[in-house]
């Protein structure tokens, strides 16, 4: 399978992804937050952190130890960082704007996508690598 990006833009890839995944962890965290003021429960605005804060944080754990993978596993990677981390930020910059009659559901919802498409992406680029 061929990349769609040269060695130049990969580069480039590699250094861009974990800032962009940082960036957008503490928008999404920010958004939150801020949708959240009037919840009372420390402990249900303290679980929601940890929830939509996980898919950011094993983007961030790959990223580290993907030295040793193969090409194809380190773009799809790095492309799945920037995909994930951008449409989340964007959804959850949304819900401030778009009224959601259950704002909840979306820092509920979001996060549980983002492992399925995490864990895709993962399964894929394993399987691809390794009938090379």
């Amino acid at each position: 399978m061929t990349s769609i990006f040269n060695h130049h833009q990969i580069s480039i890839l590699y250094k861009m992804a974990p800032r962009i995944v940082g960036w957008c962890a503490v928008g999404s965290f920010s958004i939150m937050l801020y949708t959240g003021k009037h919840q009372d429960s420390k402990f249900l605005i303290l679980l929601f952190s940890m929830w939509v804060l996980s898919p950011f944080i094993a983007l961030y754990l790959a990223y580290k130890h993907h030295i040793g993978w193969p090409v194809l596993r380190r773009t799809l990677l790095n492309q799945l960082m920037l995909i994930v981390s951008m449409s989340s930020m964007l959804i959850y910059g949304l819900s401030l704007f778009v009224p959601f009659r259950r704002s909840a559901f979306v820092f509920l919802f979001i996060p549980f996508l983002s492992w399925i498409f995490l864990i895709m992406g993962y399964l894929h680029a394993y399987k691809q690598s390794n009938f090379k």
